[in-house]
């Protein structure tokens, strides 16, 4: 609860990027209900101050998949990077995963880091939704399991 003031604050400045928790308004009412019916969310800080947020939604434990929501403050995406890789893999030791989406738009900052060669695009949505003056493409990444290496020691 004490982070939702900063989730609501990102939603709003990204969206309609941060599709999934926009998509039904922008109220802090909206807002909130979204991202507390998420499996889990983390944020995620630099310096004592929070600069993204990580979700784990959509998780089917039947089928063992998931959806990565992983989003940064404006300016702040190379610090969320550094930690992408160890938030994937936290995903898949926590949710007990065999394969991890991820959705973005073309446009989209990279926020993945070094964990983004670990997904493959499966679905390409053209033309998806009108951002900045234009229609957006959006597509769906999946990272299955064995695209994970483990993590290096040190």
């Amino acid at each position: 609860p004490d982070d939702e003031a900063f989730g609501y604050d990102l939603a709003v400045t990204l969206d309609p990027r941060w599709w999934r928790v926009t998509r039904g308004g922008t109220s802090p009412v909206a807002v909130a209900s979204t991202l507390r019916r998420s499996r889990s969310v983390a944020v995620v800080t630099a310096g004592g101050r929070p600069i993204g947020v990580a979700a784990l939604v959509e998780h089917d434990g039947g089928s063992a998949t998931a959806v990565l929501e992983l989003h940064a403050w404006p300016g702040a995406e190379a610090l969320v990077r550094r930690v992408a890789p160890a938030i994937v893999r936290a995903a898949f030791v926590g949710g007990g995963l065999r394969r991890l989406y991820h959705r973005t738009f073309v446009d989209d900052p990279d926020v993945l880091g070094d964990a983004a060669s670990w997904f493959t695009a499966e679905v390409r949505y053209p033309a998806f939704a009108w951002i900045d003056g234009a229609y957006r493409d959006r597509i769906e990444w999946c990272c299955p399991a064995t695209a994970v290496p483990e993590e290096e020691p040190g």
